[in-house]
């Protein structure tokens, strides 16, 4: 039973000695790989590997949270909307930055790395499980 809970943690960042958690705010499969992209209040997005609880990259930030993920069908692009997402209140609102509408071109980072002979269940497969979400924010942000 142990091996079925899934304890997601993603968007936290220690600052000062003090563990920052940020909200997650969207979730996307890609249409192909065993693999999935999320986006949070810390504004960045990152991709992740379900099987192996692994990050696989995490992208720079963006200009505002991440509200909105969606791969194209293909697979091949990753539409971001970053928007201000209420975190702060009606006092934020007040000085959000515009929406904003981003396409990024994916490359091999959204791809499972070889585990060996074994095929993955496709993505599909992770929606049966059981997702705690713990945000933080990760460490090594870069194109």
């Amino acid at each position: 039973m142990q091996e079925k809970k899934y304890a997601f943690k993603c968007h936290r960042q220690t600052i000062d000695d003090v563990d920052h958690v940020w909200p997650v705010n969207a979730l996307a499969f890609h249409p192909t790989y065993n693999t999935f992209a999320s986006g949070g209040s810390d504004t960045t997005v990152s991709i992740w590997d379900h099987k192996v609880k692994k990050r696989l990259r995490q992208y720079t930030r963006y200009n505002a949270p991440v509200a909105a993920l969606a791969f194209s069908a293909d697979g091949a692009r990753l539409a971001v909307g970053a928007s201000y997402t209420w975190d702060a209140g009606e006092e934020g609102a007040r000085t959000a930055e515009r929406p904003s509408l981003f396409v990024r071109e994916l490359g091999d980072e959204v791809k499972v790395r070889p585990l060996g002979r074994f095929a993955l269940p496709r993505a599909s497969a992770v929606l049966g499980l059981n997702i705690v979400f713990s945000s933080p924010v990760a460490e090594g942000m870069g194109y």
